[in-house]
């Protein structure tokens, strides 16, 4: 059996879809919870670029299955921009909410820098 990947191939498509039900899961029940305060249109913001960017991650495993490269191509180069968006956004938020903690001390330093440290990562 052949280690290579075949066109068409579900793990990709079956992978991104397990991600994004965990992530809508996450964030879903932490937003829908009682006694949160709304979010800051800086955290819709931020919230609706990362779901375009799982929902077109989703979107792009799909296209190769069905064999549309030409969409998969252009929605390529959407995510670009998509990744930019959650990037430069996600860095903002992370200050915002450090800016916003009513004691700065280690604790909040050390959180700020998780933060940062998953947005290199992504």
């Amino acid at each position: 059996m052949s280690g290579a990947v075949r066109l068409g191939e579900p793990f990709f498509l079956r992978h991104t879809l397990v991600m994004l039900l965990l992530v809508a899961a996450g964030f879903l029940g932490n937003a829908l919870a009682a006694g949160v305060p709304p979010p800051s249109a800086l955290v819709v913001v931020h919230a609706a670029l990362s779901s375009a960017w799982y929902l077109l991650s989703c979107l792009q495993p799909w296209l190769v299955r069905r064999g549309a490269q030409r969409a998969h191509v252009r929605f390529g180069w959407a995510s670009v921009v998509i990744a930019l968006g959650v990037l430069v956004s996600g860095v903002w938020v992370a200050a915002e909410h450090f800016r916003d903690q009513p004691v700065r001390d280690a604790r909040a330093a050390m959180l700020l820098f998780f933060n940062l440290l998953n947005i290199l990562q992504f």
